[in-house]
């Protein structure tokens, strides 16, 4: 009969460095093996367990090992899934914030641009929004071309005014890429 109290020792020096082995398969780090190994022996020797014969304690062992090295495995795999979702939400709240704050600024863009006068706001948005050369809006207006380039000069004028230094930064990066 193999007594946990009276031959932990024994099954210790026989099989401690076998069953470190067996644990780095598993885990692929020679510390955590280590400290698993010892762990499933400390176990061993708290349940007072009695086997019949030595192959018993053994298979009790290996099994206790790998039940331990999966446990761990596991465990390993939800934190880094965590970690994985944590970061993707961080990651959505930053892009929702972004689009949302982009909406704002193009909102109140809009509403400036809506302001204008008549003249100015027809040459911008066939200029910026519809992306028409001068020529084809003096086309479309039967307005002269110098025409055109005084109108859009005078909302950009008027829009550096009504905007904030932030939409306005935003408003000519939208207009000139």
């Amino acid at each position: 009969m193999i007594d946990a109290g009276q031959n932990i020792e024994q099954l210790f020096q026989t099989y401690y460095a076998r069953l470190c082995y067996y644990a780095i398969r598993f885990t692929g780090n020679k510390e955590v093996a280590e400290d698993i190994v010892q762990e499933v022996f400390l176990n061993f020797w708290k349940k007072k367990l009695r086997f019949n014969n030595e192959s018993q304690a053994k298979t009790y062992l290996y099994t206790s090992i790998k039940n331990a090295c999966l446990n761990i495995s596991r465990h390993q795999q939800v934190v880094s899934k965590f970690n994985s979702n944590q970061n993707d939400a961080t990651i959505e709240d930053a892009k929702a914030l972004e689009n949302m704050i982009r909406s704002e600024v193009l909102g109140e863009i809009h509403a400036a641009i809506e302001k204008l006068p008549e003249g100015c706001r027809q040459v911008l948005k066939l200029a910026f929004f519809e992306s028409l050369k001068n020529e084809e809006i003096a086309s479309h207006l039967g307005i002269s071309v110098n025409t055109v380039k005084t109108q859009k000069a005078r909302a950009l004028q008027l829009l550096r005014f009504k905007l904030d230094a932030g939409s306005w930064i935003l408003l000519y990066l939208i207009l000139h890429t």
